[in-house]
């Protein structure tokens, strides 16, 4: 006769007792978190000056592979970190992005080069000077 059938039905139950309350449980795969970061952006600022960095330029998938809520962080080439939004005075400087999920600390990091676009336009929209 199995060993199981000798046991009484209620000392059976009672030993899947604690799984019942692991059935509930929801646990985040926190491991399973890859962030993976964008290099080499150009970034424009606007009409205003600034250019406001955010998670999903620098890692665009970062929402599906790790759930939660991500921080970025700026640097410049020397590692001191930097205002974001980026304003003026990065023009021409290459900033380091880094995107960090809060609950697991996994990170990923990228870089971009601020740029004025709008400085060129505006020198084309010049009106015409005739000489004569």
């Amino acid at each position: 006769m199995p060993i199981l059938t000798r046991i009484p039905i209620s000392c059976r139950l009672a030993r899947l007792f604690p799984l019942f309350f692991l059935w509930g449980l929801q646990v985040p795969l926190l491991a399973q978190c890859v962030l993976l970061c964008n290099d080499g952006l150009q970034v424009s600022l606007d009409p205003t000056g600034n250019a406001l960095i955010t998670w999903q330029m620098i890692a665009p998938n970062a929402g599906s592979s790790c759930p939660g809520p991500l921080n970025v962080t700026l640097y410049n080439n020397i590692g001191q970190q930097l205002p974001n939004p980026l304003t003026c005075n990065q023009i021409g400087q290459t900033v380091t992005a880094q995107v960090r999920h809060i609950s697991s600390g996994n990170f990923c990091t990228g870089t971009l080069e601020v740029i004025d676009a709008l400085a060129n336009d505006q020198q084309l929209r010049r009106p015409f000077h005739f000489l004569q």
